[in-house]
């Protein structure tokens, strides 16, 4: 830490600040859910010849060196990935996004589609979100193409009367699982379900979790795809 505070303030000694055309912000769980988007994102501004820095997005008590790094540079555009950010840390970016005025912000968060008022944010602010409700509702279209009769999920999970009733237009039967955060209890939930009922697809809302329950299912001796489907995703644009 002392080094890389070192670095910063010979930055801040030199000829002005460094430019560059965007920074990106990037939480610690980015890589579980936006990393198509992600590289996707850094494609597009190599391919637009802009320079850009990626810069992590801490806890609410570490995210006062994010600031002060970002403040090193000359910044045009900022990209932030806040879908993981805790209410806490959400008031607190709204804050700074206010103190930074000269700087256009791009906010994207799923919970735009889902309550987050896009008035929270200052007029130096674009937001945008992704629906996972519409995700969800694919994913059951899916499950039924694929001829399984019920679709296994945790709870809780975005489900609405829209998509009970697009389960019950494609004759899926929900079933959802509370567990908590663990997904032992999650694995030995569908152990039950699947040694009484058969058609029956698992759906996990994150690649690395699904890698993590396949080993489970196997060390229960359940097989993926003979014993159940697995369906997740990743990156929802």
């Amino acid at each position: 830490a002392n080094g890389t505070d070192i670095y910063f303030e010979l930055l801040r000694a030199g000829s002005g600040k460094i430019y560059t055309d965007a920074a990106i912000l990037i939480p610690p769980r980015m890589y579980e859910h936006h990393r198509n988007t992600f590289f996707t994102l850094l494609t597009k501004l190599e391919q637009q010849k802009l320079s850009y820095l990626v810069l992590p997005l801490h806890s609410l008590e570490d995210n006062r060196l994010t600031i002060r790094q970002l403040q090193t540079f000359r910044v045009s555009k900022v990209i932030i990935f806040a879908a993981t950010l805790s209410p806490d840390e959400l008031c607190r970016w709204e804050k700074n996004m206010r103190n930074m005025p000269e700087i256009n912000w791009f906010f994207y968060d799923h919970r735009l589609e889902h309550g987050l008022n896009r008035d929270f944010f200052p007029v130096n602010v674009s937001a945008v979100g992704f629906d996972r409700v519409s995700a969800f509702k694919m994913l059951i279209r899916h499950t039924a193409s694929k001829g399984y009769r019920k679709l296994c999920y945790r709870a809780p999970f975005y489900t609405d009367e829209e998509t009970m009733t697009v389960a019950r237009q494609e004759n899926i039967e929900l079933i959802s699982i509370e567990s908590g955060d663990s997904l032992e209890k999650f694995a030995g939930h569908v152990q039950n379900i699947l040694t009484v009922q058969s058609g029956t697809a698992v759906c996990i809302p994150d690649d690395l979790q699904s890698i993590r329950l396949i080993k489970l299912f196997r060390e229960r001796n359940l097989n993926i795809p003979d014993d159940a489907g697995m369906i997740s995703w990743d990156g929802l644009p």
